[in-house]
């Protein structure tokens, strides 16, 4: 079996090459569907279960909206057998997609995270990161706004690195 990694950092999980600048969805099923097909079709999941994990997220959706506030939204799934290792993509939306956020405001920035039944605390971490950049406003605007992975990866790490 092979070892799993404990990524717990946001810039552990987004990496550049997992950064859509420019989301084409307009509705949260919508957006939840390209999210998990850009990670079918990079390969970190199964094509096969690509409608699963989109049902799965669409139900965790009905206990509750994911979007935590100031543009962000964190559709999410935990102890999902289909990966070995915690998974996540970050798409951007400059025009914002309502997702029933906690502050009734549109949502920009979505953090699709699959985590393995094994890391249970890893999860509970990266959310809680996310969790913590929601709560800057200003950061949160200039992510939104910035288009390029490389600058946004930037900017997670140093984020990261103040946690």
């Amino acid at each position: 079996m092979k070892k799993q990694s404990k990524k717990t950092k946001l810039s552990d999980v987004i990496t550049e090459e997992n950064i859509i600048v420019s989301l084409s969805a307009d509705c949260k099923e919508g957006i939840i569907r390209e999210l998990v097909e850009f990670l079918v079709k990079t390969g970190k999941v199964g094509r096969r279960e690509k409608e699963g994990i989109i049902s799965r997220v669409l139900e965790r959706e009905k206990e509750g909206s994911t979007g935590v506030g100031n543009g962000i939204a964190i559709p999410h799934i935990k102890q999902y057998e289909g990966v070995e290792e915690i998974e996540g993509v970050l798409g951007c939306k400059p025009s914002g997609v309502d997702f029933r956020a906690i502050d009734g405001e549109l949502c920009y920035l979505f953090f699709l995270i699959l985590t393995p039944k094994e890391q249970t605390q890893e999860h509970l971490e990266i959310l809680r990161r996310i969790a913590l950049l929601a709560q800057d406003a200003e950061l949160c605007a200039y992510l939104r706004t910035v288009g390029d992975p490389k600058k946004i990866r930037s900017v997670l790490a140093r984020f990261d690195s103040s946690c």
